[in-house]
């Protein structure tokens, strides 16, 4: 087993999932195992973290944007690829922030129609679809003081993402010492400007990983229904829906070996 496995099979690498998930089922007993605290728990915590995930990850793009550093000849001057970055991460977070926060917009409308919230009876959420801010505000200040603890449990189950985030501008040294094979002489390129598919990929996900949290999300709320059409005892579903969201899955993956 090498350092990576080791690494990934230590308790320190899971033991925060298990605190998350006995948190998560203690304010749930807390708070009487209420289904509508499960549901707009799981809204709040999917709009504020997938937004700072996109967020942090937009900054820490234009962060490795401006470390890149190379000769005119293979790249435009530093200036101008600064440029581009900035306006691509406006772009970006324009776009994301109508995209994503109108996602959760009319899905809260949604909601709401069936599991209304006292604190935000006045609030329509469906002419929030197009106002990023004003939903942002209306969960910071409405819906935070009643589930924020809820969100406390998700941060540390999305630690990983957030922290890959953040660190984003590291990436520079893995594109650039990313052997890459030469298409005519099929010699490896220790230094070459192309970054491989594999350097590529993480960033990515960071971009698409709050949108699979948000089907998720939906997929537990359904599931979450039926099992109350059942008449089950309310705190089957919290574990249910907490174990899908804090059990290390991962764990379970097969580490791809190390050449």
């Amino acid at each position: 087993m090498n350092l990576q496995q080791d690494r990934r099979m230590s308790p320190s690498s899971y033991a925060p999932d298990g605190l998350a998930f006995c948190l998560g089922l203690a304010l749930a007993w807390y708070t009487g195992w209420q289904t509508t605290d499960l549901i707009w728990s799981l809204w709040l915590s999917s709009l504020l973290i997938g937004f700072l995930t996109i967020l942090l990850t937009i900054v820490g793009g234009l962060g490795l944007v401006s470390r890149f550093d190379r000769p005119s000849s293979e790249m435009p001057r530093k200036g101008t690829l600064l440029g581009v970055g900035v306006f691509g991460s406006l772009f970006l977070l324009v776009f994301f922030s109508l995209h994503f926060c109108g996602f959760h917009a009319g899905h809260a409308s949604f909601l709401s129609s069936f599991f209304p919230v006292p604190a935000i009876e006045t609030v329509e959420f469906h002419e929030l679809f197009m106002n990023p801010p004003g939903l942002l505000s209306v969960a910071v200040t409405e819906l935070i003081p009643v589930y924020g603890l809820f969100v406390i449990p998700m941060l540390i189950a999305e630690r990983q993402n957030l922290i890959k985030a953040f660190r984003l501008p590291e990436f520079k040294s893995r594109f650039e010492n990313t052997p890459v094979m030469d298409e005519q002489s099929g010699a490896l390129e220790a230094n070459s400007i192309k970054v491989a598919p594999a350097s590529r990929r993480p960033v990515a996900q960071l971009f698409t990983g709050p949108y699979r949290n948000v089907v998720r999300m939906h997929l537990l709320i359904i599931t979450f229904a039926a099992l109350q059409a059942l008449e089950l005892k309310p705190w089957v579903g919290f574990l249910m829906v907490y174990s899908v969201y804090f059990f290390p899955w991962w764990l379970l993956r097969k580490p791809k070996p190390v050449v």
